[in-house]
């Protein structure tokens, strides 16, 4: 095979304009909420009771059924031929093992320096410019593209339309976004200022069959320097600043609520601690401490329970959650050591 070589993965349900998901979601509530209703309709009046027979118990479902079917079909047939035409290119591997390194465990004292790095790179280089959705997406896609031809040595090309969720981030609280594993349709659940590039490009890059959290994290966070960009760079870098603090504070094993509140009282004070724009700082503090009612954090308690399985089983992420944090800044620290820093090897990827 020549490096010349391109591969186009169609994504052909990214372009109908709709979010799969949400007309699944929506679909079902119309679907079950008429049955719910059906048990109920003897208590209209007489008068009301033939016309909302008729729409309950025939259009709603008949209409929703049919939204459910056509929108899982074709969700089904767009994954099909995506992964017929799925380029040849080996997924075992780690990205950070492609570029020649492997990762080693990191210490408390290394990190809160690169923290103190981090931050006074972010406050020299701060902008409060941004970029319009789709023209982000557009960016990160092409970015993306060439990086990994060079990673790589094969050019594939996809899709990189994105769409807003309306029903479905409501039973995802805790994510940002999301990559339809059967689609690969891209969902973004919450709008996050200044880190929103590394957002788009990392579920773009799930898109591109790295299914692995941390290839995605270490793809977005070069795609953010290779683009030159100032607003994107701004990215990637408070995109890494978030997962060093989250990694010396946040503890995906089981403690008690003690324990749990102490720690959280030391990592908001951390963080109010950082210097960099007090912008950046506030809206960091905001989204680590965001307070849920009850019936929200049992979704996310059981989200959070349903993707460690699904990260296991589908993708071979052992690690669980910690490919977010722990994981994927040890691949940088490692990246950093052979090619002197992220900058010089997003340079090394343009060429």
């Amino acid at each position: 095979m020549k490096k010349d070589d391109a591969y186009r993965i169609p994504n052909l349900i990214t372009y109908v304009p709709l979010n799969t998901s949400d007309l699944l979601l929506g679909g079902m509530i119309a679907f079950y909420g008429s049955r719910l209703l059906d048990m109920g309709t003897g208590m209209l009046p007489n008068d009301i009771l033939p016309y909302a027979n008729q729409l309950i118990n025939w259009y709603i479902p008949m209409y929703s059924a049919f939204a459910i079917n056509s929108t899982f079909a074709g969700m089904v047939v767009s994954g099909v031929i995506d992964n017929m035409l799925t380029p040849p290119i080996s997924y075992q591997e780690d990205v950070s093992e492609k570029l020649g390194v492997r990762r080693a465990p990191v210490d408390e004292k290394t990190r809160k320096g690169k923290i103190d790095e981090l931050c006074l790179m972010i406050s020299d280089g701060y902008t409060e410019k941004t970029c319009p959705k789709k023209q982000e997406a557009k960016i990160a896609n092409s970015t993306l593209e060439e990086i990994t031809y060079q990673i790589e040595g094969v050019r594939v090309k996809t899709s990189s339309k994105i769409k807003n969720s309306y029903l479905m981030k409501y039973l995802m609280p805790h994510a940002i976004g999301g990559c339809n594993i059967i689609s690969n349709d891209i969902e973004i659940y919450k709008q996050r200022p200044y880190i929103s590039f590394s957002i788009t490009a990392h579920e773009l890059a799930h898109r591109r069959r790295y299914r692995r959290e941390n290839d995605a994290e270490v793809l977005a966070h070069l795609a953010g320097f290779a683009t030159k960009d100032p607003v994107f760079i701004q990215s990637s870098r408070v995109s890494r600043l978030r997962r060093e603090c989250q990694t010396l504070f946040k503890s995906y094993d089981q403690v008690n609520k003690e324990e749990r509140k102490k720690l959280n009282e030391k990592y908001k004070a951390f963080l109010s601690g950082l210097k960099i724009p007090d912008n950046i700082k506030g809206s960091m503090i905001q989204n680590e401490f965001k307070k849920y009612n009850i019936a929200t954090r049992g979704i996310m308690k059981g989200q959070i329970a349903l993707y460690k399985v699904m990260m296991k089983l589908l993708s071979r992420q052992k690690e669980g959650l910690k490919r977010y944090t722990d994981v994927f800044t040890e691949d940088l620290y490692a990246l950093e050591k052979k090619y002197s820093s992220i900058e010089n090897l997003a340079e090394e990827l343009r060429r």
